[in-house]
């Protein structure tokens, strides 16, 4: 079992009396007391088309996200199947609670290959516990798998508080290679 490092620098916001420890293994999140008892085992899976409405209900309730139920799982229908896409969740005892879709980045500007984040969202009741880290360190190794240099984050202007999580997981100008 392969144990992931990690952001360098992270900062989680949770109290110190419930929570003491983060583990991310084997594609799982597991929080811990300071007894080094379970609070919390957080699953992160491929997505299933079956997950469109949690998907739905994530972009719906904390990114006021525009599209239907419908077109979010008929989109996510296609992304399941289409290899230059991978859409990641995070699942606490069976319920899904936060995603992140990661695409191919080719540019004619650059010359290493990088993967691209599109989206990433965890429910607000789950929150600062490290269940995004754990979703862009899956996404990390994935691009890494299949041969990226680095990954990105797409264009679009990020949350002051999402900008400073990325920066948290090595991300400068938008921007995180990988060592080799």
């Amino acid at each position: 079992m392969r144990d992931f490092k990690l952001c360098s620098g992270a900062n989680h916001r949770f109290p110190k009396r419930r929570y003491a420890g983060l583990t991310i293994t084997n594609y799982a999140l597991r929080i811990t007391n300071e007894k080094g008892v379970d609070i919390m085992r957080v699953t992160i899976r491929s997505a299933r088309p079956a997950d469109a409405k949690a998907i739905f209900q994530i972009i719906r309730d904390d990114m006021g996200g525009s599209l239907s139920a419908a077109d979010t799982a008929h989109i996510l229908a296609r992304l399941c199947v289409n290899r230059r896409h991978k859409v990641f969740v995070a699942e606490v005892d069976g319920q899904v609670v936060g995603f992140l879709h990661i695409t191919e980045y080719e540019s004619i500007l650059l010359r290493d290959q990088l993967k691209n984040i599109t989206a990433v969202a965890v429910a607000a009741s789950y929150r600062h516990i490290g269940i995004g880290r754990a979703l862009v360190t899956r996404a990390e190794r994935w691009a890494e798998e299949y041969g990226a240099k680095g990954t990105r984050l797409d264009n679009h202007p990020l949350l002051p508080s999402a900008a400073d999580f990325f920066r948290s997981c090595g991300y400068l100008g938008g921007v995180k290679y990988f060592q080799e």
